[in-house]
């Protein structure tokens, strides 16, 4: 694996699998052997994936952070990946929700602001994360839970 250099991370990128959500972390494992087995990378390709196990939203680590993704090129960017396939439907709240905290916390813990959230289609002709995804809700959510946190730590 490439070790970051230069300013890592970059940004947060969004993504979704493209595949629907089960109840177990087949998702997740799948993932994982297509990057390292058919890919032949060394490690899955996005930072986290947030996936449903037995009802329970779980977020997995992925690659290491101190370490470029391979999900969207550059790669100077955290990836995160939805397990769910939004070109179909709508992430639900839960999901959302987790997604909000992971990437606010990301933000503070790397010095980002709401301008640095995008979204794979943003860098591709692809849908990623699904063209039902609430890409302008959630960024207002985010700048939402960002500014509060900023106002409490002032």
């Amino acid at each position: 694996m490439q070790r970051s250099g230069g300013r890592f991370p970059g940004g947060i990128v969004i993504h979704h699998s493209l595949t629907d959500d089960g109840t177990t972390l087949n998702n997740t494992y799948a993932i994982d052997k297509y990057h390292t087995e058919v890919n032949g990378w060394d490690d899955i390709g996005y930072h986290f994936l947030i996936e449903r196990v037995d009802d329970i939203v779980q977020i997995m680590t992925g690659r290491p952070l101190q370490y470029k993704g391979a999900h969207c090129p550059p790669n100077d960017s955290i990836g995160i990946c939805l397990i769910g396939n939004y070109d179909n439907y709508v992430p639900d709240r839960e999901i959302l929700c987790w997604l909000n905290r992971l990437v606010v916390g990301l933000m503070f813990t790397y010095d980002m602001t709401p301008q640095d959230i995008s979204y794979h289609s943003d860098h591709s002709h692809k849908s990623c994360p699904g063209s039902k995804f609430p890409k302008v809700d959630f960024l207002h959510s985010v700048q939402r839970i960002y500014q509060s946190c900023l106002s409490q730590v002032a």
